[in-house]
């Protein structure tokens, strides 16, 4: 019993994390701090709990008047759904796990430039880095949550 109310306090808590970053300023603040509580989250939690906290902060974003778009919010949810995914496959090797989902996320935005050249900023190499650095700082974390 009070495991299951740790891991429901995690998860309140990751909720409120997720609520917050997209108020917290510029996208190299932001993503890495999706990302990481996104790999804590199916690291902690499980890939089913985590599902529920992709489009957070799309959403939040959107209707506090961040993101311009609305659109956006399903590119970018589903983005965070790739990354959740893959990193849950191979989250036996953290890094590797790491690595390939930050790939997959950023690959599946690149792609999205096709489409939408103007977003070519906020799709960009920079998705990349975020997924990257939010890896490193799950990584970090990871021991202090344990």
């Amino acid at each position: 019993m009070e495991k299951i109310k740790q891991k429901i306090l995690t998860q309140e808590f990751f909720i409120i994390l997720l609520i917050v970053s997209p108020f917290l300023g510029s996208q190299w603040v932001v993503g890495p701090l999706v990302n990481a509580i996104l790999f804590s989250s199916v690291f902690f939690l499980g890939t089913k709990k985590t599902v529920l906290l992709a489009f957070i902060p799309s959403l939040i974003a959107l209707s506090s008047g961040l993101m311009p778009v609305y659109f956006l919010v399903p590119i970018i949810g589903f983005s965070n759904l790739l990354l959740i995914f893959i990193f849950d496959r191979y989250k036996n090797h953290l890094f590797k796990a790491i690595v390939i989902a930050s790939i997959g996320k950023a690959s599946f935005l690149f792609l999205i430039i096709f489409i939408f050249p103007v977003w070519a900023y906020i799709f960009g190499l920079i998705q990349l880095v975020t997924a990257l650095l939010g890896g490193l700082i799950f990584l970090g974390g990871k021991k202090y949550l344990n």
